[in-house]
Order: C-alpha cells, then sequence, then structure tokens
C-alpha cells in the first residue's frame, strides 16, 4: 500500500473532447487593434474516412490565451483508416491590445503555442 494524494482540479471543466492531430497553428505576429477581427489558422490530419472537424470548433479566452478546440466530428457507416490534411481560417474577434498565446489543443495532449501581439490602433 501507498499513499495517493488528491489535489483540487486547476479548471472546473472536464476536457473530454476528441481532437484532430495539430501539425500547426498560425495567427499573425501583429494584429492592429482597430481591425475587428483576426484569423487563426490551422493544419493537421485526419486519421479516419468518416471524421471531420467540427463547425463548431471552440476557442475560449482565458485571459491573455486563446484555447483551440479543434474537436473531431465521425459521421455514421463503415469507417476506413486514412490520413486526410485539413486547413481551417477561424475568425475571432479582435481583442484589446496587448500579448497573447494561440494555445491549438491536438490529439494526444499535446499542443501547438504561438504568440502574437494586438497593437494600439493609430489614429
Amino acid at each position: 500500500l501507498r499513499t495517493l494524494n488528491v489535489a483540487k482540479a486547476p479548471a472546473s471543466s472536464i476536457d473530454s473532447f476528441r481532437y484532430a492531430t495539430i501539425t500547426n497553428a498560425f495567427s499573425p505576429d501583429f494584429v492592429g487593434a482597430g481591425e475587428p477581427d483576426f484569423e487563426i489558422r490551422l493544419t493537421g490530419t485526419l486519421n479516419s474516412s468518416c471524421t471531420r472537424i467540427s463547425d463548431s470548433a471552440k476557442v475560449e479566452r482565458v485571459g491573455d490565451v486563446f484555447v483551440v478546440l479543434p474537436i473531431v466530428e465521425a459521421s455514421a457507416g463503415t469507417c476506413l483508416p486514412a490520413s486526410k490534411p485539413f486547413y481551417k481560417i477561424i475568425k475571432m474577434k479582435t481583442p484589446e491590445p496587448g500579448r497573447y498565446l494561440l494555445h491549438a489543443r491536438s490529439v494526444g495532449g499535446s499542443a501547438k503555442n504561438k504568440l502574437f501581439t494586438v497593437t494600439p490602433a493609430t489614429h
């Protein structure tokens, strides 16, 4: 027998989604605060003939971090192993000026990260 230490979880939600394999996550290095939105771009692969990235791929903003959850959906029917590349563009509302982290989750607990800056609007 040995001691089992249990601590309170740092987050209040359970992450139980199935994610795509993300090979890269992009955002512009600099976004002007006067721009209404900016684009997050994801590249990766799906490993089945009947899977796709959900149209409702979630992006949660947690302080200065944009957490991208590339949720995979599977259609009914017979699925075959495959390696299907994808390219997804997600438009986000431009936040206030500052430094931000783009954190895109990937299958197997890994992630791709990218820093970007929102610069003050010039008049």
